[in-house]
């Protein structure tokens, strides 16, 4: 398996990762899971993997931004392009950018253009190499090899964001970004808490943790029959393409993997179907 197919994970993986990113708190500007499986599936489609994207890509006013140190390694590794640094002082930095070995163009940024700009602050005066490198970066990227990003491509300080410039990483948001909050109702996902063994002899009444016993019973028993499901795809062992397959097979494609909003006659069907898939396997057994 290459490092692109291994970074393009199926819908369950990249919402549990974005639950376990938003949990850990080492990502401040992904607190919510919804925020960390957005910056995963921005790295995603440009070939980053899910902790290069949460260290490296950044939503700022709806605009995807990366990461200097990220914006050099898509160039470098595109195979298509590549760049070489002419020059890098206090205060000038001069790009030269290539395609397939030839030169296309040069990028430079200048502690005069950043005067000009308005963002000759402190931080570019303590870390002036590193600024002016990855404005003249992100200018040659966006003038000289767009299609690598897809499209016009930005740093987080371009944008008015506050960045530590010896990391990369995004301190501080643009004091003009309006951020609204998330919606108090989301519809419930599936929580791997609530996995429960698969036993095909056991019917009884739907078990959930204290902390649902609010629930409606009809969510209950939605709870309660997912997590039979998942404990009958790890009991089978089945891969994720023959998971999703069975998914799709009695949801028609159309729910989320694993969600609770399929429906609880979708969920039963699925389960009968793992049951005799689990029979028709012990029967095949030697005695």
């Amino acid at each position: 398996m290459t490092t692109t197919e291994m970074t393009k994970l199926q819908t369950p993986d990249v919402m549990t990762l974005g639950h376990v990113f938003a949990r850990s708190g080492y990502f401040q500007d992904a607190k919510e899971q919804a925020q960390g499986v957005v910056k995963i599936l921005a790295g995603q489609e440009l070939g980053f993997g899910p902790v290069a994207s949460m260290t490296g890509v950044y939503i700022v006013k709806g605009r995807v931004t990366l990461s200097a140190n990220l914006m050099a390694a898509a160039v470098k590794r595109s195979g298509k392009y590549n760049y070489r640094i002419i020059e890098l002082t206090d205060t000038a930095c001069k790009i030269d950018f290539y395609e397939r070995g030839e030169k296309i163009g040069q990028s430079e940024f200048s502690m005069d253009d950043a005067k000009t700009a308005g963002l000759a602050t402190e931080n570019y005066r303590k870390f002036a190499r590193n600024m002016l490198f990855a404005r003249a970066l992100s200018n040659g990227v966006k003038w000289h090899c767009a299609d690598v990003m897809g499209g016009p491509v930005y740093t987080p300080d371009e944008l008015g964001a506050t960045i530590d410039m010896e990391t990369g990483e995004m301190i501080d948001r643009p004091v003009d970004e309006v951020i609204t909050s998330p919606p108090t109702q989301v519809t419930p996902i599936f929580k791997p808490e609530l996995v429960l063994p698969f036993d095909e002899e056991d019917d009884g009444p739907p078990r959930v943790p204290p902390d649902e016993v609010a629930e409606p019973a009809e969510l209950q028993e939605k709870q309660f029959v997912l997590g039979r499901v998942q404990g009958g795809f790890d009991k089978l062992q089945l891969s994720p393409p023959e998971r999703q397959a069975k998914w799709n097979k009695h949801t028609g494609g159309s729910v989320p993997f694993l969600s609770l909003q399929a429906s609880l006659e979708s969920l039963n069907g699925l389960l009968d179907e793992l049951k005799a898939l689990h029979r028709s396997r012990e029967s095949r057994k030697p005695k």
